[in-house]
């Protein structure tokens, strides 16, 4: 979801095909793709499911469980500090 590590795909000398997709933007968590698409629920000043980020339906309508506001809030927090924030530092496998 956050993408490559283009540093590292230089060095291997590998190149990346057309259409390749981030769908965590770092430092921009409301331009992301997956944002958008999991369309999250009001969280402040107070937890309101009733109201979404974006016009849109969420994708996850009908397919399953949403996520909780708190669990938005962190995904959220994690694309705007960055990504890499959680999938390295985060990470319980360590």
């Amino acid at each position: 979801m956050a993408g490559l590590d283009m540093e590292a795909i230089e060095r291997g000398g590998f190149t990346v095909s057309p259409g390749y997709k981030v769908y965590l933007n770092p430092l921009d968590a409301r331009g992301s793709i997956a944002i958008q698409l999991l369309n999250p629920t009001q969280v402040f000043p107070k937890i309101d499911t009733t109201v979404r980020a974006f016009s849109t339906t969420p994708h996850m309508t009908g397919k399953g469980a949403d996520l909780t506001p708190t669990e938005f809030y962190q995904l959220i927090g994690a694309a705007d500090a960055g990504v890499q924030f959680y999938s390295r530092e985060n990470s319980p496998l360590k």
